[in-house]
């Protein structure tokens, strides 16, 4: 069913399998380098295993069985294995007999993850703080200024005119705990230390209430046995927590970003590092997840700053707490690593989900150590060894335990970017906590400062992410924006009506585009399916779009051939009455639709869940299969063309045949329910076409052979970037607030009044992820609207012949606004002033109504336009050259959709 998408969809997506394929490498060091991608080895050793058991029976009875797995397991390894304890998730931690070498375990724990009894299987990677130390005695924080003073900084004085924070809010900082500095006054919470491993604790005892950093010293013989370096302890948790959250405006020390919400230390990074369970079970923690042995939190974060890094892809451990988080709305914010590597191949830098910051100097530039690529959010000051004095924060004068003096530390690191983006997220919430992590994630994008050019090592869009964080800005824009509703928000999965069996349809929802389809059957009883998408949502809770038939392509046998026909058999519009019931129209009349519930009641919570929806082999474009996994039942459609080239569908469902796999026979349904007409139930023509196997790889990866024997990857299908479920990205939401039929008043010489009618919100053609609104004015003039980052405001370009009128303005309510009008001259060298603006919402309409203005216009066109620019001559007054960059946005879109329709009426008979 999906099928091959647009340029910039199709780049996406290869970059996801990128992510999913990547080797990846630790955080670590200070090297020059530039973007291309390096061959890295395996580096650093570990003393433990994380294992996930597929019998949900091992989950439950750790304590009386824990000794006996190990055996089991130990048996299969050939080498001793003792259990540890249990994480979050009910994974088993077990001791290897001595430390190892990354790749030596890496291959043991492969080797277990075959076993039946066994879902995963996972190193327990030693992580390790991204700082790099630097001179103390650097006193400016150019960090937190304007661009003007230094053009790495972040603006953050403009934000505080807005906020300094709100009290309520509570900022997670995982790290090597936080010393209690006069900076924090009393802000600092409790906090937990979850460093199970006595040496590594280095406090002299293992998991307790204090979260206190003991120091995280090496000496040369530690440093030998660990594979690490001999070192100073780093104080780098409390310099990261001060770089957050030290107070400001008390006569006394540094500034941090945040200066009166409060910090929650959770401590995970201790000597030698800190281990992947320690670290995923202080995520969950944070998030206000259980934990077992340890405390509730009784005051979960929004925001949790993880400036931690290292080597392989991201685990399933980590996967899963993170996971947890974003479900929890907290926003998860993470160093992209120093390695001077694509940040793809570092973790957690590449999980789903969270923010990845790269590092920038005081000058803009790239730092010469931070790590880059597709994977980077966002830029943020890290300091460049060299070009500056890094960035000056919190720290202690102790080499090894702490003095607590409340000393100064300069430092470098990607480890220093993060919190500056955590503390510029916090105060994005404390203005308006109503924003999920995803609407969180787009607004820092769209509102971040473009990267400065000639500084030497220049950032760019695809290796430093969207631009440099831009606080006041973005805080500005928080302030502004109304969240999406997230009760709404669609699950991807397997949809049906109960009073209508045997019919059925699959929904993939992901960044406020959605793809639909449904399998029923043709007039002569044949299976059929239909599609629509993915396209995105005209509003929160509504999609509209075409309903496509094609046909021509790959049979479930045989060698790949792309489909050859598409035909249009009318318009399908969803609309979301909440996550999991929704009401649709299309060719066939208005049907009720739920989330389809198959697995049998009583079944139990499976340990092992993968990605509902549509998944797909992308060499494969035109084949997909709706697969779904429910407590351990598994649900397998799918959609393909027959032999005579008509699409068609099979099914396999039953339950699972351990926690990743799953085989059952494919049945093909005839004579049930088509697109228009009466209700009628399905019979069975074919019980058994052949037998499918299916073996998950990881939550969003699988390999699955077909009868006759032949197996192909599949892979989740990537409509958006984000986690499945989110809500509509904040540039689409605030766009969507123009749908209707405006007025627009305002004056020039005399007073002037426009018409607008705006039905469709569509995605940029030119700028993929940014939408415009689309419609005509009284003069039947194309126009687009758009919320600006750059402007923090709502803007409007509709199209002219000596000049484009351009509008730009604030929502004051979801009716009136107000704002400016510049003429936008055709080659817009030049802007007019701004002519004040009123506005005033005449009509709500749906978006793709079938509508007309019914206005005819005071004067025409021409007329219209020889008037105005007679007056903008006779006002004299000065340009307004800063708006020039927004309508330049707009202008390219318009220009090439204004010569389509041009084409396009050139070739129609003239009417009579």
């Amino acid at each position: 069913m999906p099928h091959r998408p647009p340029a910039p969809l199709a780049a996406a997506l290869r970059g996801a399998a990128a992510l999913l394929l990547a080797v990846l490498a630790g955080c670590g060091g200070d090297r020059e380098a530039t973007p291309a991608a390096p061959t890295v080895t395996a580096r650093g050793m570990t003393d433990q295993i994380i294992v996930q058991p597929a019998d949900d029976a091992l989950v439950r009875a750790y304590q009386s069985r824990s000794a006996e797995f190990a055996r089991a397991l130990a048996a299969e390894a050939g080498l001793p294995l003792a259990a540890v304890r249990q994480t979050h998730a009910g994974a088993h931690v077990l001791a290897l007999p001595a430390p190892m070498r990354l790749q030596e375990v890496t291959a043991l724990t492969d080797r277990l993850a075959r076993r039946t009894d066994v879902a995963y299987a996972e190193p327990d990677t030693l992580l390790q703080a991204t700082l790099i130390p630097g001179d103390p005695a650097f006193v400016q924080q150019w960090h937190l200024r304007e661009s003007s003073v230094a053009a790495g900084g972040i603006n953050a004085v403009d934000a505080w005119d807005l906020t300094t924070g709100d009290p309520n809010l509570v900022i997670a900082v995982v790290d090597s705990g936080v010393l209690r500095h006069a900076e924090f006054g009393n802000r600092l919470m409790a906090g937990y230390d979850f460093i199970a491993n006595t040496f590594n604790a280095n406090d002299g005892n293992a998991r307790d209430t204090d979260a206190a950093d003991p120091g995280d010293w090496l000496t040369y013989a530690e440093a030998a046995e660990l594979d690490r370096t001999a070192r100073a302890s780093s104080w780098h948790g409390t310099h990261v927590a001060g770089t957050i959250g030290a107070t400001g405006n008390n006569g006394s020390g540094v500034v941090g970003v945040n200066w009166r919400s409060r910090i929650q230390p959770i401590r995970v990074l201790g000597k030698g590092g800190g281990y992947s369970s320690d670290i995923a079970d202080g995520i969950v923690w944070a998030a206000g997840g259980t934990v077992s042995g340890v405390p509730a939190n009784p005051t979960p974060a929004r925001v949790i700053n993880l400036s931690l890094g290292g080597e392989g892809n991201c685990s399933q451990t980590t996967r899963n707490a993170i996971q947890f988080a974003l479900g929890q709305r907290a926003v998860v914010v993470v160093a992209a690593g120093n390695d001077g590597i694509n940040a793809s191949m570092a973790q957690p830098a590449n999980c789903p989900g969270v923010i990845a910051v790269a590092a920038v100097g005081a000058r803009g530039q790239r730092s010469s150590y931070s790590n880059w690529g597709s994977v980077v959010t966002i830029a943020a000051p890290g300091g460049d060894p060299g070009q500056d004095s890094g960035v000056l924060s919190l720290g202690d004068s102790g080499s090894q335990r702490p003095a607590n003096d409340s000393s100064l530390l300069a430092a470098y690191g990607t480890s220093m970017a993060a919190p500056h983006v955590a503390g510029v997220v916090s105060l994005i919430l404390s203005v308006n906590p109503a924003l999920g992590p995803d609407e969180v994630k787009v607004l820092l994008q769209s509102t971040a400062r473009a990267f400065p050019t000639g500084t030497g090592r220049d950032c760019t869009t695809a290796t430093c992410g969207a631009g440099i964080v831009n606080a006041g800005s973005a805080v500005r824009a928080a302030a502004n924006a109304t969240a999406a509703p997230v009760a709404a928000a669609p699950q991807s999965g397997v949809w049906w009506n109960p009073a209508e069996s045997g019919r059925g349809y699959v929904i993939e929802f992901r960044d406020g585009k959605l793809q639909f389809g449904a399998y029923l059957y043709d007039a002569d009883g044949r299976a059929t399916w239909v599609v629509s998408g993915p396209a995105a949502m005209q509003a929160a809770t509504r999609y509209s779009g075409p309903l496509e038939a094609f046909s021509g392509g790959q049979t479930l046998g045989g060698a790949y051939q792309a489909p050859s026909g598409r035909s249009t058999l009318g318009n399908v519009t969803i609309d979301f009455t909440s996550a999991t019931t929704a009401t649709f129209t299309w060719p066939g009349g208005t049907v009720p639709i739920q989330r389809f519930r198959f697995a049998p009641a009583g079944s139990g919570v499976a340990s092992f869940a993968p990605e509902g929806g549509v998944w797909w082999n992308p060499a494969e474009s035109g084949r997909g299969f709706a697969i779904e996994v429910q407590d351990g039942w598994a649900f397998v459609a799918g959609f393909m063309y027959d032999g005579s080239g008509q699409p068609t569908w099979h099914l396999a469902a039953g339950p699972m045949s351990s926690a990743t796999t799953f085989s059952a026979p494919l049945t093909q349904y005839t004579g049930g329910q088509t697109l228009t007409g009466a209700y009628r139930a399905p019979t069975i023509s074919q019980p058994n076409i052949g037998r499918v196997s299916l073996r998950f790889i990881d939550t969003a990866t699988a390999e699955l052979t077909l009868p006759g024997g032949r197996t192909i990857p599949l892979e989740k299908f990537r409509i958006g970037a984000s986690a499945p479920g989110v809500v509509m990205p904040l540039n689409q939401v605030l766009t969507a607030k123009l749908v209707g039929i405006w007025q627009m008043d305002y004056t020039i010489v005399s007073t002037w009044q426009d018409f607008f009618l705006f039905n469709e919100v569509r995605e940029s053609e030119i700028y993929p992820g940014i939408y415009n609104v689309w419609g005509i004015n009284q003069y039947d003039a194309l126009a687009l609207g758009s919320w600006s980052p750059e402007l923090n405001q709502h803007v409007i370009l509709a199209s002219g012949d000596t000049f484009d009128d351009f509008y730009t303005f604030d929502l004051t309510t979801p009716s009136t606004l107000n704002g400016c009008y510049y003429l936008a001259y055709r080659n817009p060298t030049s802007l007019s002033p701004c002519y004040a603006l009123t506005g005033l919402k005449l009509e709500e309409i749906a978006p793709l109504s079938a509508r007309s203005l019914g206005l005819a216009p005071a004067l025409p066109a021409a007329t219209r336009a020889a008037t105005r620019e007679q007056e903008h001559a006779q006002a004299q007054a000065s340009p307004a050259q800063a708006r020039k960059a927004a309508v330049l946005a707009l202008k390219p879109e318009v220009d090439a959709t204004r010569r389509a329709l041009e084409a396009l009426r050139a070739t129609r008979p003239p009417q009579r």
